[in-house]
């Protein structure tokens, strides 16, 4: 029986949770922020980034200091002034422990933020640093400098493991995801945006631009990125060599800096034009726009939405902040609990073998080809295998999300691997949002159906299907109730015990690992006596 199982179930009307409705929300969001507040720095403001870690103070990079500022009051909680230069790039690891910055001489070094500590000083760049961040494992460090090289930093032994030297201007931006940690994409005034693989240890694809690159942000999913270069936004599919998708070109003057907010459906941008504007990614439409009065260097956001932050010409910060209101937190709170439901121990990467989708390009490098291929469909012929193949095929290349998926439920005899694929690619292209919303009770029911019948068969696929099961919990989830005892309810029960069977079974293996390190520890120990 279901137990202390928090959804309430109404009936979903056939017309709710239109794209209209929810963008008005998203946009009233946005309207939300107050009038801001304004900070004068020492010098101009090179970077910015939040503490991910609650209560999420700001980083400021300016002049030869770091600052931290208390994310309540915003006055400074504690400053870093051990530089010798100017400070040109800054980053804090995901656990809010560690802060990496770089500076104008060419200095990578690893700080402890509670002892301001110098854990770690690297030497190898000869010009500014204008990018340093971690690798989404935390244990290597990535920097880009003036110097036109790009190295990967070995933490524990202060050692360089990758360095590449293919670009022939200043690198200016990087962004690496944590889907795909083994690629990183760097961005500089030569017009080009590279993905470089460490495995390889090479340059795998090269993309060019009419005008310099000055940012460039990963999606999550890590198939698209988007890029600034001039006064354009391109979203990029490395997975199609390059090809863009989408170009938004709202902005006067150069675009400077971009973040995603916390749902990843709406991207912010800063530019010259001294304008913030806010896009939905479903759509690319223009959200919201804040003026400010100096062009805008850099942005950021925290992770719970409630500060939007630029930096402008001047040395001036500007901090806009969002007072939530009661039913916000309400809202928050209970889509925290529903997703808690359905939690399983976080997985920084997607399985190496992963079912993806096959690419129609060429040019894509063997690290997106085909890892397994849609076989043993005994049922049809090879020439309908072939179309079927085509037509998800041409659904996606074409954002047709809500009609690929709608074509998995009406072919109920597919293979559980080509249901897989389909659904995997929708999710890592980001459209899981525009293929679940607006669908009926009915429709959502037979969704989960299809994701337990995958998940019986194998729990291989649990990292690509666990995001469709919280994407639905997060759109419908605040419309449920405890009383109804419908279909939808069953096959949420369902997915609820399968996760669960996981997390015993993980738990199992965790155990069963930590005896066989101490086995091997303890017989390492006793051959080198």
């Amino acid at each position: 029986m279901l137990t202390n199982f928090e959804l309430r179930l109404v009936e979903i009307p056939k017309q709710a949770w239109s794209f209209e409705k929810q963008g008005s929300q998203k946009e009233n969001l946005w309207q939300k922020f107050s009038s801001p507040v304004i900070i004068k720095e020492y010098g101009t403001i090179n970077s910015l980034c939040f503490s991910p870690q609650d209560p999420y103070d700001l980083a400021v990079a300016a002049s030869a200091r770091v600052q931290f500022y208390n994310s309540t009051t915003h006055e400074v909680k504690r400053s870093y002034s051990r530089f010798q230069r100017t400070v040109t790039a800054l980053a804090i690891r995901n656990n809010g422990k560690l802060m990496v910055a770089g500076d104008e001489g060419g200095l990578v070094q690893l700080f402890d933020i509670a002892t301001r500590g110098v854990l770690r000083t690297l030497k190898g760049h000869n010009a500014a640093v204008h990018v340093a961040q971690f690798l989404p494992e935390g244990r290597a460090i990535l920097s880009a400098s003036d110097d036109c090289t790009v190295r990967v930093w070995d933490v524990a032994t202060q050692t360089t493991t990758h360095t590449f030297t293919e670009h022939t201007d200043y690198i200016r931006a990087a962004a690496t995801c944590a889907s795909n940690p083994h690629i990183v994409a760097t961005g500089s005034y030569d017009h080009t945006v590279k993905l470089f693989d460490l495995r390889a240890g090479r340059c795998v694809q090269t993309t060019e631009y009419d005008e310099p690159v000055e940012d460039i942000l990963m999606f999550p999913s890590g198939s698209l990125y988007a890029v600034a270069t001039g006064p354009s936004v391109k979203i990029c599919d490395q997975l199609a060599a390059g090809q863009t998708v989408c170009s938004v070109d709202t902005f006067q003057k150069s675009v400077t800096s971009m973040v995603l907010d916390n749902s990843n459906s709406k991207l912010i941008a800063g530019s010259l034009d001294r304008q913030v504007q806010v896009f939905d990614l479903q759509n690319f439409d223009l959200v919201h726009t804040i003026t400010h009065a100096s062009p805008v260097l850099k942005i950021a956001l925290s992770p719970d939405e409630s500060r939007l932050v630029a930096g402008t010409t001047g040395c001036t910060l500007t901090i806009h902040r969002r007072f939530a209101t009661a039913r916000d937190r309400a809202n928050q709170k209970l889509q925290q609990e529903t997703i808690g439901e359905f939690s399983l121990t976080q997985a920084n990467s997607t399985p190496s073998n992963q079912v993806v989708m096959p690419s129609t390009s060429g040019d894509v490098s063997k690290e997106y080809a085909i890892r397994r291929r849609l076989t043993d469909l005994r049922t049809q012929t090879k020439k309908s295998q072939t179309y079927l193949h085509q037509r998800y095929e041409r659904l996606l290349r074409k954002r047709h999300f809500a009609e690929a998926l709608a074509l998995l439920l009406r072919r109920e005899d597919s293979q559980i691997q080509l249901v897989a694929s389909v659904l995997n690619e929708i999710h890592i292209r980001g459209g899981l949002i525009q293929a679940l919303m607006g669908r009926v009770e009915m429709e959502i029911t037979e969704i989960l159906h299809m994701v337990n019948r995958i998940l019986n068969s194998s729990h291989y696929y649990l990292p690509c299907l666990l995001p469709i099961v919280h994407t639905i919990v997060d759109i419908y989830g605040p419309t449920l109730h405890r009383e109804s005892d419908g279909d939808l309810i069953e096959a949420l029960n369902e997915t609820r015990e399968i996760v669960h069977e996981m997390q015993r079974n993980l738990a199992t293996m965790m155990v069963t690992k930590a005896k066989l390190d101490s086995v091997i520890r303890a017989n390492q120990v006793n051959y080198s006596s």
